[in-house]
């Protein structure tokens, strides 16, 4: 229990801090302080993670409880070596037009006037 302990405390923490930053967003737009608008979706980003870990870890090796486990979930070696060198290929490809992308669209809006 004391090594899973950080899991939840970090969530809880992780709530406290979106929680506080979303109560002060509207006094942050309204004084044009951008600096802190990431703080939320950051938060709630490590909060699907943290998530996501403890429903892992609970799983753990089942894939499908009491049923398949995770070796028998495997496909063969060969085929996973296929897809391993598909994804050395495509991920570089998906990566470098995502900075593109950010790049070229960079600057072209502005702060959100109602």
């Amino acid at each position: 229990m004391v090594l899973l302990a950080p899991l939840p405390l970090t969530t809880l923490l992780l709530f406290f801090i979106a929680w506080r930053s979303l109560r002060r967003l509207p006094e942050r737009l309204s004084q044009n302080d951008h600096y802190g608008d990431w703080v939320p979706f950051a938060s709630v980003v490590g909060i699907f993670m943290l998530a996501f870990y403890g429903l892992a870890y609970s799983l753990f090796p089942y894939l499908v409880i009491d049923r398949m486990d995770l070796w028998q979930a495997s496909s063969a070696p060969e085929a996973q070596r296929v897809i391993l060198y598909g994804a050395l290929v495509v991920m570089p490809v998906i990566i470098a037009y995502t900075v593109l992308s950010y790049r070229v669209f960079r600057g072209k809006t502005g702060v959100l006037q109602y």
